[in-house]
């Protein structure tokens, strides 16, 4: 998977050809994502997202499962 930050379209992620954009929406922080910095310290499997409105973390397999329909909020 490719994950984007996008200014103003929240996060995107593209797999097999598809595109998802998850957004406050779905709980997202902010839609304005300038950067995305991956966190595997001690086993975690998180992003840090650089946002308009400061730095979050968001775990990797919530985004995930936002992306395949699995659940509908971060």
């Amino acid at each position: 998977a490719l994950w984007l930050a996008t200014y103003g379209g929240g996060l995107n992620r593209r797999h097999q050809g598809k595109i998802t954009h998850i957004t406050t929406r779905q709980g997202l922080h902010d839609d304005f994502v300038s950067r995305i910095l991956p966190d595997r310290e001690q086993g975690r499997d998180d992003f840090w997202l650089l946002t308009n409105h400061g730095i979050v973390r968001v775990g990797r397999r919530a985004l995930i499962d936002v992306a395949e329909g699995r659940s509908r909020s971060v």
